[in-house]
């Protein structure tokens, strides 16, 4: 399910452009792929549904995008907390969350 080949599968190289578009898009896919895979046996439909929509906030810079990614991150985190979600993977997909808001238009427009 998590790889280190991750990076890879999604075409980044240390040589590769880092153009915030092709990061976001890249890392959206990735946190999706992970979602999905959870869903079939760890998470609810709609907790699945919430962690997608933070990450669809964060792709297409919607203004709520940050009240998503926070109640996405303390859903994975009480999931982690109750045992339904190792803390590895809860840890893991907060970052690939992160990732995906990190690597936003709206953040790269903001440092730019």
């Amino acid at each position: 399910m998590f790889t280190d080949d991750d990076q890879t599968e999604r075409g980044c190289s240390p040589a590769a452009t880092l153009d915030p578009h092709e990061l976001a898009s890249g890392a959206y896919r990735t946190l999706v792929r992970h979602v999905d895979d959870l869903a079939l046996v760890v998470l609810h439909a709609a907790e699945a549904a919430l962690i997608r929509d933070a990450a669809d906030a964060c792709l297409f810079d919607d203004e709520d995008a940050v009240q998503r990614v926070a109640a996405a991150c303390e859903l994975l985190a009480r999931l982690s907390e109750f045992g339904r979600l190792g803390a590895y993977a809860a840890a893991r997909l907060s970052d690939e969350l992160v990732a995906v808001d990190g690597a936003s238009r709206r953040l790269a427009a903001r440092f730019a």
